[in-house]
């Protein structure tokens, strides 16, 4: 889970992206 720190992606866009 570090790409998350390393990425500054709001957990509402990694949602959507999920989609």
């Amino acid at each position: 889970m570090e790409s998350i720190s390393h990425n500054k992606v709001d957990p509402r866009e990694l949602y959507l992206r999920k989609l």
